[in-house]
């Protein structure tokens, strides 16, 4: 959003006014500025988006994203704890590491590409299946023909160079 409408300048400090069906016309002024964001998933493009302090809109639910040097889900607790040191009314509707929500983003693509890899590897072995078995048919085949030719040709030499040259 900040590239769209600032072309090459610092938005912050500016001005941005919106107006929003439950909070009503408002001008507010910009703090700061955050990456892309790409609220549905990864395979959405990302959209203009901007985020209003929950004091001037103070309905609704507030996420938090948090980013932790050590193991995320070891700072939960404390967390929790310091949000209910200042409202020990608010509840938790979810809380999930990036890397859970990452997962949970690419699972039905994982799952779509597991099966269509599991379906390619039967057909590789339905494919050499099938090119095995037709090899042994026209093997058999020529040998049969061969077999048969031999064995009307008078005297027993021929039908003992086949079985010992080809056998």
């Amino acid at each position: 959003m900040a590239r769209q409408s600032w072309r090459g300048e610092s938005p912050v400090g500016g001005r941005i006014t919106s107006s929003l069906s439950f909070a009503g016309r408002a001008t507010r002024a910009i703090v700061g500025v955050v990456g892309d964001v790409r609220q549905a998933g990864l395979q959405d493009r990302p959209q203009p988006a901007y985020y209003i302090p929950i004091r001037q809109v103070p309905f609704g639910s507030v996420t938090f994203v948090v980013r932790t040097s050590g193991d995320p889900v070891s700072v939960i607790p404390r967390l929790q704890r310091a949000v209910w040191a200042i409202n020990p009314t608010v509840t938790f509707a979810g809380v999930e590491t990036m890397n859970g929500l990452l997962r949970e983003t690419l699972a039905a693509r994982r799952f779509t590409l597991t099966r269509l890899s599991t379906f390619s590897i039967a057909a590789l072995v339905l494919a050499s299946v099938v090119c095995m078995v037709s090899s042994a048919s026209r093997l058999t085949s020529e040998r049969t023909k061969s077999a048969s030719a031999w064995r009307w040709a008078p005297g027993p030499a021929p039908c003992l160079r086949w079985s010992c040259g080809r056998g």
